[in-house]
């Protein structure tokens, strides 16, 4: 695959994820979990992951920093533990993760906040079978009553103290302000995050692909509508060569003078000759009289219409 066609997937995609995080975010449906990608890095995420309830790490917060590759999401993101924690397949030195999600497991369908699901996962289940660490792979094996106490004591010290937290907040509140502006500047894609190519710069085009003067750039609102089932480049085009409109509107402003004028012209001479007037003749008969309209006059009262019985 072409560079250029990665890049467009990969920057589609990351405007998708943010977009949904957002949604989510704001509606609570992701907990106390944070997500946001750097202002000026779009690559460059940070995430914050509280500890599972009723595992060894409740109560802490623990910070990730995740880097997204070019040809991303064919290729798993790559992530760095930040906050210290007791964890046999954290490394503690490093911040490697031991996940089978984040190598042979992984796939383009999984996004990064299911990555983060799956970090909360290992937290509540380690896997000592393939630890980073193996003293504590070993110390879970054979004492996880010990192990389960000193992970509680790193997560008090480290990942629950006044700092950490605060550091939390800072993040959080920078979430809340971008959320702010989003919702003001009706987007829910932040500036570090610009789109392909935004609905209100496409062209507008007639059916038959000729471009309109002065319309190069149309409120998406009122004249784009993107198919939800198409690309994200894709709209329906803006039909500006319909006659049939205008020239029913004339039709309709016609006076009742000059309708009735034209059906005069009709019945006393038709298109066709004497066979076609006859035959308008005998229609306008059978309205009359089926109205009942005929006074006498030769004239239909309501319709205005000539009677040529």
């Amino acid at each position: 695959m072409p560079p250029t066609a990665v890049n467009k997937t990969t920057l589609k995609r990351i405007n998708k994820e943010v977009a949904d995080i957002q949604k989510a975010q704001k509606s609570g449906e992701m907990g106390d979990i944070l997500l946001q990608p750097n202002e000026t890095n779009m690559y460059q995420w940070t995430g914050w992951l509280p500890g599972p309830p009723g595992s060894p790490y409740e109560g802490g917060h623990y910070e990730i920093a995740i880097e997204l590759p070019k040809d991303y999401p064919f290729t798993p993101p790559k992530l760095i533990w930040k906050t210290p924690i007791y964890h046999c397949n954290i490394s503690m030195s490093t911040g490697s993760i031991c996940l089978d999600t984040l190598k042979n497991n992984w796939s383009p369908a999984l996004s990064i906040f299911k990555v983060m699901l799956s970090l909360s996962a290992l937290l509540c289940e380690p896997n000592p079978d393939d630890p980073l660490v193996r003293e504590i792979a070993m110390q879970f094996k054979k004492n996880r009553q010990e192990h389960d106490r000193i992970a509680a004591q790193w997560t008090k010290e480290k990942a629950a103290n006044r700092e950490t937290l605060a550091r939390r907040q800072r993040f959080k509140d920078g979430l809340d302000q971008s959320f702010g502006t989003a919702s003001t500047s009706g987007t829910s894609t932040p500036a570090a995050v610009a789109s392909p190519r935004p609905a209100h710069a496409l062209p507008v085009t007639t059916s038959s692909g000729r471009p309109v003067s002065g319309t190069s750039r149309v409120a998406s609102s009122a004249s784009v509508r993107t198919s939800s089932s198409a690309s994200a480049n894709a709209v329906d085009v803006i039909d500006l060569d319909d006659d049939d409109d205008v020239s029913s509107t004339a039709t309709g402003t016609r006076s009742g003078s000059e309708a009735r004028a034209g059906q005069r012209r009709r019945i006393d001479g038709g298109e066709d000759g004497s066979t076609q007037g006859r035959r308008v003749r005998s229609r306008l008969s059978e309205n009359v009289h089926s109205a009942g309209g005929n006074d006498g006059t030769g004239l239909d009262g309501g319709n205005g219409l000539i009677v040529l019985d």
